[in-house]
């Protein structure tokens, strides 16, 4: 049985290799995660002060569900990430005009 580290890692990379169908690498992100697993990743991530190229690609496409942000927020990965990087994710989306529709924690 997975654990949900390894849960999260698993829908991270799917939803990169979603973005790879759609004709962007995200060799960046991808190496990272190699390095020190999704989880450190996606908090290392969400908590950069600029807007990475991928993000802005998956805005491009209307694919914001699929960023590392929206997975941040995925109730089954809550307890993964503590609300201040939540609360990254959750602005980082909103200045771009989206919400994640499993976000229950919006105010």
């Amino acid at each position: 049985m997975q654990t949900l580290e390894e849960s999260f890692q698993q829908v991270l990379l799917d939803s990169y290799q979603e973005l790879a169908t759609l004709g962007y690498q995200a060799k960046d992100v991808l190496q990272m995660v190699q390095e020190i697993g999704a989880v450190y990743a996606a908090r290392k991530l969400v908590k950069r002060a600029r807007y990475r190229e991928d993000f802005m690609r998956l805005w491009e496409l209307g694919r914001l569900e699929l960023s590392v942000e929206a997975l941040v927020l995925r109730p089954e990965y809550r307890t993964l990430f503590n609300s201040d990087e939540r609360k990254h994710a959750r602005q980082r989306l909103a200045d771009m005009g989206y919400r994640a529709p499993w976000d229950y924690e919006f105010a």
